[in-house]
């Protein structure tokens, strides 16, 4: 965990000992600079997803679940514009390499999930040879076979079997990993949250189901759909108070219909 990272859970820790709870946008106007960076970032994702913002649209507060490699990700141009956030990458591959490329957020090595438990990550690809070791070393690893990694349980038997014949020659191996609830990862001093960014290779809809919208307001959601039943998709999200459109044929936008929730966008009691 780099330094801007560990000041930022450290505020996290500190509010929590005093009681108190991050239940608004930390959004803000935008500096010279980060007024720049949006203007020449040619990021289309930070583009739809701004787009959608009403209000300031610097400082923002993300989480990311499915950050990748760090390069490969969602939130990566966000950080010129002031957002920082919480990057969560199961793959024990790809996040040696989220930690060096992105030390401004705080990295977890674990799965957001309903409960504390352990959890299987299957890996496959070719990331377990010497080759893979160097490619890993110089920075280079984008993640083999990412699409048809993922966790163990979340797919059947007989969707990892239709993979695994795909792809005979590559190679798997299985870590154990810790799953943690988001509001065990976020340390109990936050409830708002800017921008969630969801890509966990399938099981998006099995993580929405268990996320605590009851105490947590997440404004905008930008989740991976493409391997789901997206009318389902859209049909839960609008359950829980958003509108949503497919922001390509991979990506859906989700935007929190803002008279869900009262004044200052917390939870009802």
């Amino acid at each position: 965990m780099g330094c801007p990272a560990i000041a930022m859970r450290l505020l996290v820790i500190i509010a929590a000992a005093r009681g108190a709870v991050f239940n608004e946008s930390s959004r803000r106007h935008c500096t010279e600079a980060e007024l720049e960076h949006l203007r020449t970032d040619k990021n289309a994702e930070l583009h739809e997803v701004l787009s959608a913002v009403h209000g300031p649209r610097c400082g923002g507060f993300f989480i990311e679940s499915g950050a990748n490699n760090g390069r490969n990700s969602v939130t990566r141009n966000f950080e010129g514009a002031g957002w920082r956030g919480i990057c969560v990458e199961p793959s024990p591959v790809l996040f040696q390499l989220l930690q060096r490329y992105r030390p401004l957020c705080e990295n977890h090595n674990v799965a957001l999930f309903g409960e504390r438990r352990e959890m299987v990550y299957r890996e496959r690809g070719a990331a377990f040879s010497p080759e893979a070791a160097r490619v890993i070393a110089n920075g280079r690893y984008g993640g083999a076979l990412k699409d048809h990694s993922g966790l163990e349980e979340m797919r059947t038997p007989k969707l990892w079997a239709k993979m695994e014949a795909a792809h005979p020659n590559a190679s798997r191996r299985d870590h154990t990993i810790l799953a943690r609830p988001v509001d065990d990862v976020l340390g109990g001093a936050r409830n708002h949250v800017d921008l969630y960014s969801l890509d966990v290779e399938g099981a998006e809809l099995s993580i929405l189901e268990h996320f605590p919208f009851d105490k947590i307001v997440v404004e905008l959601w930008f989740v991976e759909t493409n391997k789901l039943d997206r009318v389902a998709f859209v049909a839960f999200m609008e359950s829980k108070g958003y509108s949503c459109h497919h922001y390509d044929h991979v990506n859906s936008l989700c935007q929190l219909n803002k008279h869900r929730f009262g004044h200052h966008g917390t939870p009802p009691a």
